[in-house]
């Protein structure tokens, strides 16, 4: 595009689609030469988008698409088709990665999910500046570098999305965040996929992905698996864990001494919070209770 802030001031001067027909990939890639063909440029991806049923992009949803329909609208096109569903591979991305990466741009994903590395790239931040010397002094020597930045662009997008099926049964093996996959699967509707990714790498997760599992546990009243966790997390002084270990103990088991045990235990980690001396004076005064009956 000619600006990266987008908004009705920012046009699109190179267009990539890309098309899976079974293992091939099939990119078509549009030049505009001049502002004059910007209205074949759109009629051209409406042509190619016919019959078509999903668009992938990556950061489409907040960029890509509000150009297209904006453009379309100024040269009083109809734009994407309303019916069109639309893909944003971005955010499953970011449910995947967005704890364990820097950040999740396009380049990021080929570098570490992709093993993909850019060789003589043009950032794209330089693409407008490329295009308007072409335009303007007729200067084209760095143009094909941006005509492969954006074909590569195509290329990653499709093979991302290969890969993130993947990504998704295998979250552990391409260093995703567990915590991030499980709740996409539970969002799904899959809550017993989310469990058992989490459980058979039980012994690898970290303190938040294990207290996230506790709580998936307890959604399903498998209170010995809960509780267990809740233990182990505790003895590393896990605040919340203690925390659930006293309700348990209180509302669950029904065991108030060691309801009060732990809530002891949650004073001298934590501190004397308010919340936390409730608990113990409510479960002395339910104790007594229970001793005069």
């Amino acid at each position: 595009t000619t600006g990266l802030a987008g908004g009705t001031g920012t046009a699109v001067f190179i267009l990539g689609l890309g098309r899976l027909s079974g293992e091939t990939l099939i990119v078509t890639r549009y030049l505009l030469t001049a502002f004059s063909g910007e209205k074949a440029l759109w009629q051209a991806m409406t042509k190619d988008l016919a019959g078509v049923e999903v668009l992938i992009t990556y950061n489409g949803r907040r960029f890509d698409q509000p150009i297209i329909d904006s453009r379309c609208r100024l040269l009083g096109l109809p734009g994407l088709d309303p019916a069109l569903h639309a893909w944003d591979l971005l955010y499953p991305v970011r449910r995947a990665f967005r704890t364990v990466w820097p950040d999740c741009r396009l380049m990021t994903v080929e570098e570490r999910l992709l093993s993909h590395h850019r060789q003589d790239d043009l950032p794209g931040s330089e693409a407008p500046w490329v295009w308007r010397e072409w335009l303007q002094q007729g200067i084209r020597t760095r143009l094909k570098r941006v005509l492969d930045h954006n074909g590569r662009d195509v290329e990653s997008l499709a093979a991302l999305l290969l890969m993130l099926p993947r990504v998704f049964t295998e979250p552990m093996r391409f260093g995703a965040d567990m915590v991030g996959v499980s709740k996409s699967w539970i969002e799904s509707g899959d809550t017993l996929t989310a469990v058992a990714l989490l459980s058979a790498a039980r012994r690898r997760l970290d303190d938040r992905a294990l207290f996230h599992l506790s709580l998936l546990y307890r959604q399903q009243e498998a209170w010995q698996g809960a509780v267990s966790l809740w233990q182990v997390l505790a003895s590393r002084g896990h605040v919340e864990a203690m925390e659930r270990l006293a309700k348990y103990h209180e509302h669950i088991a029904h065991d108030l001494d060691a309801a009060l045990r732990w809530t002891g235990h949650l004073i001298r980690v934590d501190g004397a919070q308010p919340a936390h001396l409730h608990r113990q004076q409510r479960l002395e005064k339910k104790r007594a209770g229970v001793g005069k009956g």
